[in-house]
């Protein structure tokens, strides 16, 4: 809409600026005062014939600008002459365009013209006298006349005539030629063929026909005398579509009234008669027979020099035409305009009289003016005659008539060119005297005539062009390039034959106003327009061009402009302002750059005008609703007309889905390629759902009406949006059973429906009242005139942040008195405010009375701004006011008078009162008057609805109040949606002395009907309550109200109920009768107004005794649970499953189960059936079970399940929509079947119905499915259309778990084998609107289970390629966030498949798999968007689709096939074998598992207080950025371990865990005294926290969780204790070893015992330990003995060593044997450490640190599964620990703190061996091959020997040194080096050599000192390193390892440093390998 206004308005404004200020420009000049016109500004003449001047001026005086034409001659010298001029015929008139194109048809050359007398407005007949080449036109109703003699000389003066018509029998006065009858009851009138074809007369009379017999006869002619002949006597009655007489070619009517006095004589003329017929002037001042021009005057002003100082007085202003004379009879003819604000304001008579006396004038005649006001010329050297004038009516007005003046001489013999007349080009470009801006330019035209004046052709000659007086430069083409500063001179223009011509131009230098075309400067991106100016200097039109302004941008990114005005936009979209300045003077425009959106219905007409349609869809679903267009300017937001919708979803609720659609009849395709579809919607509040529909299927938007007024919205287009694009459906009101607008009616309007573009500058806030401006007349002014100037002055408001369009002038309505006017004029202000005004003509002129104002004022944007007020207008009218109800709506059943009614009878003769009404919904049950009257016509017709008053004797009455004029009485009828009708066709008020009267506008009373209440109603079961819902117009509840019944023979029931305050009523009434008895019911309020009538009829419930529809659902484990539901009638009481493992159910075990009643519908009506449903537990997995449900004697017959396996490998099958092919999903299941015959689990993506709500559906679901439904296990999500009633239907017949968050099934999880699946609800509208509730339990669901792979089930997709549902998309984050695996879906009905991550399209195995299942039974197919940026997979052809998940050797594969011909072909595959990647997920963020192969980025969280020391992957450090590291190339899981490095001298926390559980919170680690510690632990499902184990502190609770503390000064090692609590496993001892000293004692303690075990101890030499019935060990003697405990049988073993006191104990560790879970950790501790040997000196070394980690306090941290050994070397002393490391109990990623958190950071060097040798074995023995380098020894047979025993054989061999050095050695590696202790000082250095070193060259060497920070290591050449002691070493040991390919140690050995000199060197026993 905005744009239609934008056009229109700039189209308006362009000729508004340039006829408004841009005539000509002019500079200040010396203004001289005239009198009655004031100061004149500017003014110019011209010759246009000769001797005939036009003249211009432009003044202002008191009133305002005045705009002037004058034209002077001497008619008696100049060579033109007149001629009247009335159109075809008297009656009508005409145009002065017609007029003048009439008279050029006939040859004539029009000079000037102006218009003439004033006439009747109802039928256009001159009141004065008209007389056209020396004939009678029209006789004058009283007033005086001007014409012209045939010598030119004027006449004039009184206008009377006797004309007699004699016959034989008869003499009869004609008072009236060619005007009509009328109501005059006395005159004769003489009507000529000049008057019209016929007599058109409307009241009763004769009307008698006469040929004319007098030979040349053309017209009746004064003086003069014919004979006629009567042709026929034509009796005619009143009739207001006119009498139709004809009047013939040589023909004359004779006609009267028949209440005349001279109706008897006409009508006894007869046939044949002869008449004839005398005309004579009967003037004393002139004789009118020697006219051959003449026309009446409207007001004689001056008179042979004598002013008329009775009209002085009068203050009226208005456009006026005037014919004046001076004393040597020179004639001027006076034209000016008025009535535009602005632009010219209109003259009084005494200002006309001062101005034309002021000219010489003596004789001063005012012709019609107002909008009637015209003046015409044909300039010289033009072809044709134009109006000079802007009439004020903004268009010509058809006149009565015209005078004319033609050329009176003729061309010069071959039209040579002998005058040039130069013409500025320009609008009104009429001058010959122009003013031009400096720097400006300006083009002329030049038009050539002979000496004559008549036209002359200059084609085919080029004049010449010069300038005079320094203004300027002109061109060879006539364009005048104006000088800098103010100039005058001329351009002068030389021709052929030495003709030429001139104009005066002055250049000026300054402007007071500044105007362009355009009021917005609105472009498309790239596109170019071009603009232009005019200007003003106090009020004088000043000519420029855009060459002398100057233009500026507010951005240059908007575009360019250059100097000739064009603007140039960029190619980017944008808004700002574009500043036009001429020195001081600025304007500044709006700027828009972009496709403005295009509109695509305005809603102006009706829809089947507009070439469209509505229809409403699926009316079974309940609801109704009609659509209309509305011209209630109340809801109407741009334009004139709104689409009015009206939905009643109250009287009967829907319970499916409905819609109102409207859209075009035909293809609309929209323009381009909009981005989206908008309108503005005015709402009710209801929450109505709203829709836009492209072809075929693409909906634009869903939003819900929940606002009261205007707002506009505005959506997307999908991108599945088949293109190009075309509209279906424009408009889509929808209502289902769950939206906000059921139950509910009311009505929406929509307007300005658009396509929307790359851009919009939209304007939405309307205009107002100037500030500090008023209206005019003021409010309740009084007094007022009949024509006053009606004003107000408004803007279009800018404001920030905020687009404004200015104010479109085409769209100003005026409303006087409910009546619209034309012509409202608009002055446009350069502050940007708009004044608009209205002046009332002659035809307008108000009544006196209160007159009613109304305007209305709207923007570009349509935006609308209304104003309203009333004044009293001086003198008395008889003045109507009527009375109707207040009400909008006409309440069915009520009655209403109307009544019309006169505020005073004074004065008033007659009312003709003329009304219609619809008599279908509306009767008249009584009608009068005021009593008094006289009822002269009095017409009820109350089948065709119509009433027709005539009432006359007002005037002889005083009005009496209680006596209405006319009065009826109306009843409604008990229907609602028709229209009241009544309308009020006429309102005709005569007063006294009037003929015709006044028409008065009344309103009438055509209102809609409605019901004043709505009554709905639920429930008519047998036995059960129905409910009456009783609400007003406004939807609010009705009190108090009562109801009739009547039963099916229309007799009254007895029902005494009202409704109460909620507007209910709760009866049983209904359900005491039999099913089918049928009841109406409605309400009735004490005024009779009524409500809908509802119809009820009395249903048994559905359902039966048996039980039907059995269904078999998921519980929490399909293992483990399932629900079991059926349903039934309403009678069954009880119900129960029987299931067991037999067939016959013999060991059958019975569970209650629940019941609930469930409504559903079923033949549109409200029915009811009993659901029941029971959660079958305890269920051994993978195993048969036989069932039946029912009670009593009636069960269902016997089905039976599989249960799914607990784990391993799994089979689930996964099926689309339904929706509605219930037939066809039999098919779809036996094709999988085909494939995969046994199946775990079903799973169906929703929409199984697809009318949820209505029974047959579920009936037909079981027919169909109900076999597969109930002998396996199913898991169902809920769609759209199965979530009609809150999904009561759908939750009891698929009895999911109750673990959701809703208080049914809506939403649930379950675990199947190694997956969890959370089945979410995404029409959780009324209950989870945000899903908030739903991605909580997710969360908590999600992060609980230690499941490998998470799916969740869901009917609409997050990434669908139809739909486009961004609230469902958003739950990406939540999947994200979770790391779901995949998301299966339905709804799109297109099955494909996308990974997604982060909202972008990743590549697996990042991200989440999203599946949409199709659709499984061909129900519907929709079209694909393959724009769509996540689009990867979709399957394009038409078929059903189901999918398969297979979960095998941990790997979950997914397959999805088309069933193609009856036969499955498969169409998509995946795999998902994602590694599972174990953490602490509070040290680390990344991925919880990676693909194989694949890569992945993980960032460390440092803790406060530390420094990351290293990572390690498996075991093996890898390399850091920062604070980011990378794994690459998966093949295996993973276990990640964070060291960091905190101050080795702080006390160590250790962190761990036992099996079932993790911890949180602080981490291992070195800690201040003082700093607060608190872990929490956390346990894994199906166990529970048991406690904390601490050393090196204590805790207030070692059950209190979190443990927390602040940190001691020694180390402390904490640990969090887990037990079973679902599966213990076998029961065993806490210890299987002890070591006891003999006195000590100690428990030995069973775990995993069930309740009531029976323990047994013994011991199996009780003479060294002894043990009680506790397990309590008593050590007893030195020795050893075995501790038994027998438990229920199985007997538990534990090996007690018992030493002597005091006996120097050996080192040894705490456990020997150590299972771990990978990601726990166990401190290792070596027992009885050597006197000044500290901790701080073991060595820990681990074999394989993929396996285990151990720290350099003994820190042990399974990282991967698998097995090694901890090593722990103490003074010499070799200790070992076998590891076991299993699968971490909770996935990747999960929370734990426990770990390898060492502050050791060794000194590492590694290296590649060098120098190798190749060894094979001969007789047995190993022999050197290859010869080795110099320098380094052979091997010695010795070491041969020992190579040999290690297994090594034909490896590498590094030779070198003595053999007494350590050796290790595994697999086939063997190490020496030469030195096993070293002592070294500070400073000092010793050389360390490896001597042998035997591998397969795939080995690398790492040396690294075994704390930091004591030595420097720095590697030589044939493996020599240098070892410098960097501080006193104390015991330190330099270790040498062995690596594999991956990092692992094969192998070690290592050197002792210490620093006592002298100490004794340990040499270990000649042994080439220690194998772990």
């Amino acid at each position: 809409m905005i744009e239609k206004h934008l056009r229109n308005f700039l189209a308006f404004l362009l000729v508004l600026a340039i006829t408004t200020s841009s005539v000509i420009t002019a500079s200040p000049v010396s203004a001289a005062v005239n009198p009655g016109v004031g100061d004149v500004k500017f003014k110019w003449s011209r010759d246009i014939f000769e001797g005939v001047t036009l003249n211009h001026i432009l003044s202002d005086n008191a009133t305002g600008r005045q705009k002037i034409y004058t034209t002077e001659f001497n008619p008696q010298t100049s060579p033109v002459k007149p001629i009247l001029n009335y159109g075809d015929y008297v009656m009508g008139g005409d145009i002065m365009s017609e007029m003048v194109s009439q008279t050029e048809q006939e040859g004539k050359k029009v000079i000037f013209a102006i218009n003439g007398d004033a006439y009747d407005t109802s039928n256009g007949v001159s009141n004065g006298l008209m007389i056209k080449d020396g004939i009678l036109i029209s006789t004058s109703n009283g007033s005086e006349g001007v014409g012209f003699k045939s010598d030119g000389t004027v006449l004039f003066g009184k206008t009377d005539f006797n004309i007699i018509a004699n016959s034989p029998s008869a003499s009869i006065k004609i008072d009236h030629v060619n005007k009509e009858r009328k109501l005059n009851t006395q005159n004769v009138y003489l009507l000529t063929e000049q008057f019209d074809k016929t007599t058109r007369s409307t009241q009763p009379g004769v009307e008698v026909v006469l040929k004319v017999t007098t030979p040349g006869y053309s017209g009746i002619r004064i003086g003069q005398e014919i004979t006629a002949t009567v042709v026929s006597v034509n009796q005619v009655d009143e009739n207001p579509n006119e009498n139709s007489t004809s009047i013939l070619p040589g023909q004359i009517v004779l006609s009267s009234h028949s209440e005349s006095s001279q109706y008897a004589a006409l009508s006894a003329l007869q046939k044949d008669e002869q008449i004839t017929i005398n005309t004579q002037n009967a003037n004393d001042d002139v004789d009118w027979s020697k006219a051959v021009q003449a026309l009446g005057i409207f007001h004689v002003l001056v008179k042979n020099g004598t002013i008329n100082e009775g009209l002085m007085g009068d203050p009226a202003i208005h456009p006026r035409t005037v014919f004046g004379t001076k004393a040597d009879g020179t004639v001027v003819l006076f034209q000016c305009d008025g009535r535009q604000a602005g632009f010219a304001a209109g003259l009084t008579f005494r200002e006309i009289v001062d101005y034309m006396t002021g000219l010489g004038c003596v004789n001063v005649f005012n012709f019609d003016g107002g909008g009637s006001s015209t003046i015409t010329a044909t300039l010289p050297g033009k072809k044709n005659s134009q109006i000079l004038n802007r009439p004020s009516d903004g268009h010509e007005r058809a006149n009565s008539n015209a005078l004319l003046f033609v050329a009176d001489n003729s061309p010069v013999e071959g039209n040579p060119v002998q005058k040039l007349h130069v013409y500025p080009d320009i609008a009104e470009g009429y001058s010959n005297k122009v003013l031009l801006l400096e720097n400006g330019k300006m083009k002329f035209t030049i038009g050539a005539t002979d000496n004559n004046y008549h036209y002359s052709d200059l084609s085919g000659t080029k004049p010449v062009y010069s300038t005079q007086g320094g203004i300027g430069e002109i061109s060879e083409d006539g364009v005048l390039s104006a000088a800098e500063g103010a100039h005058s001179g001329k351009v002068i223009v030389q021709g052929p034959n030495g003709s030429s011509g001139e104009i005066t131009v002055d250049t000026v230098d300054q402007i007071t106003k500044l105007n362009t075309d355009r009021s917005i400067l609105s472009v498309a991106p790239g596109a170019t327009t071009q603009m232009s100016f005019s200007a003003e200097y106090n009020g004088i039109p000043v000519v420029l061009t855009s060459e002398a302004l100057t233009f500026q941008l507010s951005d240059d990114a908007l575009g360019s402009i250059s100097k000739d005005g064009t603007f140039t936009a960029a190619q980017a979209q944008g808004t700002g302002s574009l500043k036009i300045s001429y020195k001081d003077y600025e304007v500044a425009l709006p700027v828009e750059i972009g496709k403005l959106p295009v509109p695509l219905n305005d809603f102006e007409v009706p829809l089947e005008d507009a070439g469209w349609k509505w229809q409403y869809t699926n009316p079974g679903n309940g609801g109704s609703g009609n659509v209309s267009v509305n011209y209630d300017e109340r809801f109407v937001k741009t334009g004139d007309g709104s689409l009015r919708i009206d939905y009643d979803f109250a009287t009967k609720p829907a319970t499916g889905t409905v819609a109102i659609e409207v859209g075009p009849s035909g293809k609309l395709q929209l323009e381009g390629q909009p981005k989206a579809i908008g309108c503005w919607v005015y709402g009710d509040g209801n929450g109505s759902w709203f829709r836009i529909q492209l072809a075929p299927s693409s909906y634009v938007g869903d939003t819900y009406v929940d606002w009261v007024g205007w707002k506009y919205i505005e959506t997307d287009i999908p991108s599945a949006a088949q293109f190009p694009y075309v509209l279906k459906w424009g408009v889509r009101l929808l209502c289902t059973k769950n939206t906000p607008n059921n139950y509910k009616k009311g009505t929406i309007y929509v307007d300005g429906l658009r396509a929307v573009y790359d851009f919009k500058n939209d304007d939405t806030v309307a205009p107002e009242l100037v500030e500090g401006t008023d209206v005019l007349p003021e409010q309740d002014a009084i007094d007022v005139g009949h024509q006053p100037e009606i004003s107000i002055t408004v803007q279009d408001p800018v404001r920030g942040g905020e687009a404004y369009t200015g104010i479109n002038s085409e769209r100003t309505k005026l409303w006087i008195n409910g009546r619209v006017m034309d012509n409202v004029q608009h002055e446009f202000m350069q502050d940007g405010s708009v004044r608009i005004s209205y002046v009332p003509s002659a035809l307008t002129r108000l009544r006196s009375g209160v007159n009613r104002i109304k305007y209305r004022v709207e923007d570009n944007a349509g935006n609308k701004f209304f104003k309203e007020w009333s004044f009293i207008v001086e003198g008395y009218n008889v003045n109507l006011v009527e009375t109707k109800p207040l009400e909008e709506k006409a309440a069915a059943g009520s009655t209403f008078d109307y009544i019309v009614n006169a505020i005073d009878y004074d004065k008033f003769q007659e009312f003709k009162f003329d009304l219609n009404y619809n008599p279908r919904f509306v009767s008249l049950e009584a009608s009068s008057t005021d009593d008094r009257l006289t009822i002269v016509q009095q017409e009820i017709d109350k089948e065709a609805g119509t009433v027709r008053y005539t009432l006359k004797g007002m005037d002889k009455l005083k009005k009496d109040d209680s006596k209405p004029l006319v009065k009826l009485t109306f009843k409604v009828s008990q229907e609602s949606g028709g229209q009241t009708g009544i309308k009020v066709n006429k309102a005709i008020v005569k007063e006294v002395g009037e003929i015709t009267g006044t028409d008065i506008f009344l309103e009438g009373y055509d209102q809609e009907i409605r019901f004043k209440y709505t009554l709905s109603w639920m429930g008519s079961t047998v036995g059960k309550n129905t409910v009456f819902t009783l609400t007003d117009s406004d939807g609010n509840p009705a009190e108090n109200v009562a109801l009739i019944v009547t039963d099916s023979d229309n007799q009254p029931v007895e029902f005494t109920e009202k409704t109460g305050a909620d507007g209910k009523v709760t009866t049983g009434i209904f359900g005491a009768y039999p099913p089918d008895t049928r009841f109406k019911v409605w309400a009735k309020d004490d005024s009779n107004a009524l409500s809908n009538i509802a119809t009820i009829t009395v249903f048994e419930s559905l359902g039966a005794e048996q039980p039907a529809m059995l269904s078999v659902t998921t519980g929490e484990n399909p293992a483990h649970e399932v629900g079991i539901s059926w349903q039934t009638s309403l009678a069954v009481n009880s119900g129960e499953v029987i299931i067991g493992k037999k067939d016959d159910l013999s060991d059958g075990t019975r569970f209650e189960a629940s019941e609930k009643e469930i409504v559903t519908t079923l033949n549109t009506y409200e029915r009811l059936y009993k659901a029941w449903g029971a959660h079958i537990t305890d269920l051994e997995p993978d195993t048969t079970y036989y069932y039946k449900v029912g009670q009593g004697s009636s069960y269902s017959e016997i089905k039976s399940f599989k249960t799914a396996p607990l784990s391993g490998d799994l089979t689930i099958a996964f099926y689309g929509d339904v929706q509605g092919s219930f037939n066809k999903f039999p098919d779809t299941a036996n094709a999988l079947k085909s494939l995969y015959p046994n199946v775990d689990l079903s799973l169906l993506a929703g929409d199984v119905a697809d009318n949820g709500h209505i029974y047959s559906d579920w009936q037909a679901i079981d027919a169909n499915m109900g076999g597969l439904l109930s002998s396996g296990i199913w898991a169902a999500t809920i769609g759209n259309h199965d979530s009609y009633f809150d999904a009561q239907t759908f939750t009891s017949y698929f009895y999911g778990p109750d673990n959701g968050t809703y208080e049914t099934a809506r939403n649930y999880f379950f675990e199947i084998g190694d997956i969890a699946v959370f089945n979410f609800d995404t029409e959780s509208f009324d209950y989870d609107p945000d899903f908030t509730e739903q991605i909580s339990k997710m969360r908590e669901v999600f992060g609980n289970s230690k499941k490998k792979y998470k799916i969740v089930l869901m009917h609409r997709s997050a990434y669908p390629l139809n739909y486009n549902e961004a609230d469902v998309r958003e739950l990406h984050t939540v999947f994200d966030e979770l790391k779901v695996d995949l998301v299966l879906s339905g709804h799109d009905h297109i099955p494909s498949r996308t990974v997604m991550q982060g909202g972008d399209k990743v590549s697996y195995p990042l991200g989440t798999q999203y599946v949409i299942g199709g659709t499984s039974t061909g129900s519907k197919y929709y079209t694909p968007d393959t724009s769509r940026s996540w689009l990867n997979y979709y399957y394009p052809k038409q078929n059903p689709v189901f999918s398969v998940l297979k979960l095998e050797n941990g790997i979950l594969k997914f397959e999805t096939y088309a069933v193609e011909g009856g036969s499955p072909k498969l169409i998509d595959s995946f795999e998902m074998n994602r590694r599972k990647v174990s953490f602490d997920s509070s040290e680390i963020s990344g991925p919880g598992f990676i693909e194989d192969g694949d890569s992945a980025e993980y960032t460390v969280r440092v803790p406060e207080g530390q420094t990351l020391d290293q990572v390690t992957v498996n075991g093996e450090a890898i390399e850091l950025s920062g604070d980011k590291f990378t794994i690459s190339n998966v093949q295996q899981d993973i276990v990640i371990d964070v060291t960091y490095k905190g101050d080795a001298s702080l006390p160590f926390l250790s962190v761990n865990t036992t099996t079932g559980g993790s911890v949180s919170g602080t981490i291992s680690g070195n800690y201040a005294p003082g700093t607060k510690i608190s872990v929490t632990a956390t346990p894994d499902s199906e166990y529970r926290f048991a406690g904390w184990t601490v050393d090196g502190t204590t805790l207030n609770s070692t059950t209190k969780n979190p443990a927390v503390f602040n940190m001691p000064k020694n180390d402390v090692s904490l640990t969090a204790e887990f037990e079973s609590i679902s599966d213990p496993g076998a029961p065993r001892l806490d210890k299987t070893s002890l070591t006891l000293e003999i006195g000590d004692t100690a428990t030995i303690r069973v775990q995993n015992t069930t309740p009531g075990a029976i323990i047994s101890w013994s011991s199996s030499d009780e003479s060294v330990a002894a043990v009680d019935d506790d397990g309590k060990v008593t050590a007893l003697a030195a020795g050893s003995a075995a501790v038994t405990a027998n438990v229920d049988g199985t007997e538990l073993d534990c090996d007690v060593t018992v030493e002597e006191a005091g006996e120097e104990k050996k080192p040894s560790l705490n456990k020997t044997t150590l299972s771990l879970k990978s990601g726990t950790s166990e401190k290792l501790k070596v027992q009885n450490l050597p006197d000044g040997v500290e901790e701080k000196d073991i060595v820990w070394i681990s074999e394989n640190e993929k396996v285990a980690t151990v720290s350099d306090n003994g820190l042990v941290r399974a990282v991967g599964v698998g097995k090694t050994t901890i090593i722990a070397e103490i003074d010499g002393v070799t200790l070992a620990c076998s590891i076991t490391v299993t699968t971490r109990s909770s996935g990747g990623g999960s929370s734990s703190s426990s770990g390898n958190s060492s502050s050791r950071r060794t000194t590492t060097i590694t290296s590649t061996p060098k120098a190798p040798v190749s060894v094979k074995m001969e007789d047995g023995r190993p022999v050197v091959i290859s010869t080795p380098k110099s320098g380094i020894s052979p091997l010695t047979a010795e070491q041969a020997d020992a190579l040999a025993s290690a297994g090594v054989l034909n490896q590498t061999v590094n030779p070198g040194g003595e053999w007494n050095g350590r050796t290790t050695g595994k697999n086939n590696v063997a190490l020496v080096i030469d030195t096993s202790t070293a002592q070294l000082q500070p400073g000092n250095s010793h050389q360390l050599k490896i001597s042998t070193f035997v591998g397969d060259g795939s080995q690398k060497l790492r040396v690294r000192a075994s704390r930091e920070g004591f030595v420097s290591i720095t590697p030589g050449v044939d493996g020599t390193y240098t070892i410098t002691a960097l501080r006193q070493v104390e015991n330190l040991y330099i270790m040498v390892e062995i690596l594999d390919a991956y990092g692992n140690v094969m192998g070690h050995s290592s050197m002792r440093l210490t620093a006592a000199s002298g100490a004794e060197k340990i040499i270990l026993p000649n042994k080439a390998a220690t194998i772990a």
